[in-house]
């Protein structure tokens, strides 16, 4: 069992999905007994948003998703608790006998920006004596306290399961906890005074990517039929390069680094095709929603991309969760407009507005047009969020010139209640009325339906009269 060290970033989901699905079907191809079971280790996100996205991720693939409850920080222990986890699902019962069996020879912790040839790294770890200490990976030496010691590249490394059992109930890992963590279980092996058989792969074997500056190159190599390990696939482009090199045909893997500020997207087609390059493949709408909410901007781009293609993964609707329909009528009109966002959400509120039968001054579209493109660039808009959204501010106007409390939660609760029982669609002035009915009932005060539709007219006039002092008392 191989535990692949991840986080809840958009890029490292991307690279997970990916995995996953090479994975699984490279296992298919193996008996039984030589497939590599695999768990994506995560300790717990900082972010509100990261918690979200992993807790999704954890309810679309159960199996495979490890939480930790510690802080995600790769140098804080994060290594020890993986260990401590594959301990508790080492062994197994024997159905008929009264014993308890080894359900892994190994335990393994790789990185995700790391690809593993499984058939090859199930073959090169039958050749290894299975009993014994082993400790498996391309070593590497440093320094401890005067004292030189060898760990292993956090690419993968491999434990047989006695050292695994040792560290979970020797007291020295949790002594010697903060570090790099390929450093400190060197530090552990070391200190242990077990007699640890050290099996080397050949630089060939596990390797880092072509184009990598990363430890002056020293662990670079080129793809070839003996590559198990290619390290170092972070950036999207270079991670298909590295799937096509070791799992297709590596003459033909060419990983060339693309400057992505330096791509130009002029309109949705340049979208399509940087997507398509990053195999992120995006409808013609989803490709002009990003261009617009990017204001044409490269990084924006990238962003934008990465997220559709993760929550639609997770199984979260983008397109029309992030775009009302108003929106996409733009879009499918190809208006596209040189000041971004903030005007296409101008436009829509607008049309919302008419929609709804609501007269709203343009100076109060302009203040909550940035606020709706905030909402909609950190999550999605559920659905009747837009409308209650629209009318908690125009209620909260209301009660602003009516010198009447304005908090949120109460204008909330009118519009809300304003809202409620319809389709979507009201005639000039219903909500207006329904808006004053419930301040009126709010007071104490009885009014007669009929003259409510008078009431609603002068409740209109005082709402957009220029003097804010007005009705005060």
């Amino acid at each position: 069992m191989i535990g692949i060290f991840s986080t809840s970033d958009l890029t490292n989901t991307i690279r997970r999905e990916k995995l996953r699905a090479v994975y699984q079907t490279l296992n298919q191809l193996l008996p039984l007994s030589k497939q590599i079971e695999i768990k994506f280790f995560f300790g717990n996100p900082t972010s509100a948003q990261g918690r979200v996205r992993l807790a999704r991720e954890k309810v679309k693939y159960p199996s495979d998703v490890v939480m930790s409850e510690q802080e995600e920080s790769r140098d804080g222990g994060k290594i020890l608790e993986w260990y401590r986890f594959a301990r508790q699902n080492l062994y197994v019962r024997h159905p008929r006998k009264k014993e308890w069996c080894k359900r892994y020879h190994y335990i393994g912790k790789g990185d995700d920006d790391a690809i593993f040839h499984l058939e090859r790294l199930s073959a090169m770890l039958e050749s290894v004596e299975v009993d014994g200490p082993n400790y498996i990976g391309i070593p590497f030496t440093d320094v401890f306290n005067g004292f030189h010691i060898t760990g292993m590249n956090g690419m993968l490394q491999l434990m047989s399961a006695e050292l695994v059992e040792w560290i979970v109930h020797s007291p020295i890992p949790e002594e010697n906890l903060v570090g790099v963590e390929d450093i400190q279980v060197g530090i552990w092996m070391m200190k242990s005074g077990i007699n640890i058989q050290y099996v080397e792969a050949t630089h060939n074997q596990f390797h880092d990517v072509v184009g990598t500056t990363m430890h002056d190159g020293y662990w670079v190599r080129p793809f070839s039929e003996e590559t198990v390990v290619i390290h170092y696939c972070k950036e999207l482009h270079i991670f298909e390069a590295c799937l096509q090199g070791i799992l297709g045909n590596p003459s033909s893997a060419l990983v060339t680094k693309t400057d992505i500020s330096s791509t130009r997207f002029s309109d949705w087609q340049d979208v399509t095709k940087y997507a398509n390059r990053l195999q992120l493949p995006v409808s013609s709408h989803e490709a002009k929603s990003i261009l617009i909410m990017a204001e044409r901007r490269p990084q924006r781009v990238f962003q934008g991309l990465v997220r559709l293609w993760t929550e639609t993964k997770l199984g979260i609707p983008f397109y029309r969760n992030h775009v009302p329909d108003c929106l996409q009528e733009l879009m499918e009109r190809n208006q596209f407009f040189d000041d971004g966002p903030s005007f296409v959400v101008r436009n829509m509120l607008q049309q919302r507005m008419t929609a709804l039968g609501l007269d709203v001054s343009f100076n109060s579209i302009k203040l909550w047009a940035p606020e709706i493109v905030g909402i909609m660039n950190v999550r999605p808009l559920i659905p009747g969020e837009f409308d209650l959204y629209l009318m908690t501010n125009h209620v909260t106007e209301i009660l602003n010139k009516l010198g009447l409390k304005s908090e949120r939660k109460y204008a909330s609760s009118i519009a809300s209640s304003a809202l409620s029982g319809s389709q979507g669609f009201y005639a000039h002035g219903e909500l207006d009325r329904r808006v004053l009915a419930t301040i009126l009932k709010e007071v104490g005060e009885v009014v007669n339906p009929l003259r409510l539709a008078d009431l609603a007219k002068l409740l209109s006039d005082i709402v957009h009269f220029n003097k804010s002092c007005f009705f005060q008392n």
